[in-house]
């Protein structure tokens, strides 16, 4: 008499069962790095729309019902990196492309100009603290303003710009402080405005 007896399934072997295991994490890997791509686009583009809106941080909070400290922490962090990634488009001009692409309105009334100067301000909320609500209050719009000099070459690229002044910095001071004057050589022009000259 003979008995059939089924043949016993083989258990997967441990390698068998930790290669799927490894096929299946880097599935998950992947679908992870491709949704913290697509976060990370829309959170660049979150943050360029709210930049464009001009919001208060207030604001900005109430709209995507997140927190007004959630909102500072994702312009802190992104803003950096953006300056970073756009760095690229300011840069010094050398002398020789300055003189190639001056217009001829230029070279004819100031051939030797390499920048015009002017300051601009930014608004911002008024800070808590009474030293910095001082620092940066700003008598001509009437606001706290942060500033910045930029400088643009004769053609009108931005060819600078400093690190941020209070707004009640004059724009004289910004000026000796922000290291552009470290970027000019002899004789080079500069045309600027009477705010330039006060003290």
């Amino acid at each position: 008499m003979s008995l059939n007896v089924p043949p016993t399934p083989e258990k997967p072997s441990v390698h068998d069962s930790c290669i799927k295991t490894i096929a299946s994490l880097r599935l998950e890997n992947q679908q992870l790095y491709t949704e913290l791509n697509r976060l990370q686009c829309d959170n660049t583009h979150l943050k360029t729309e709210l930049l464009n809106l001009k919001f208060e941080d207030k604001d900005i909070a109430f709209r995507l019902n997140i927190s007004k400290t959630t909102v500072s922490d994702i312009l802190n962090q992104g803003l950096p990196a953006l300056a970073k990634k756009l760095n690229f488009l300011v840069q010094w001009p050398d002398k020789d492309s300055l003189i190639k692409n001056m217009p001829v309105i230029f070279k004819k009334t100031y051939p030797r100009c390499v920048s015009i100067i002017d300051c601009f301000e930014v608004f911002i909320n008024r800070p808590g603290h009474l030293t910095a609500r001082a620092q940066t209050w700003s008598n001509y719009k009437h606001h706290n303003t942060i500033k910045f000099l930029v400088p643009i070459t004769p053609t009108g690229a931005i060819s600078y710009v400093s690190r941020a002044f209070g707004g009640r910095t004059s724009d004289k001071v910004i000026t000796q402080r922000s290291g552009y004057l470290d970027k000019l050589e002899h004789n080079d022009q500069v045309l600027a405005d009477r705010g330039f000259l006060k003290n």
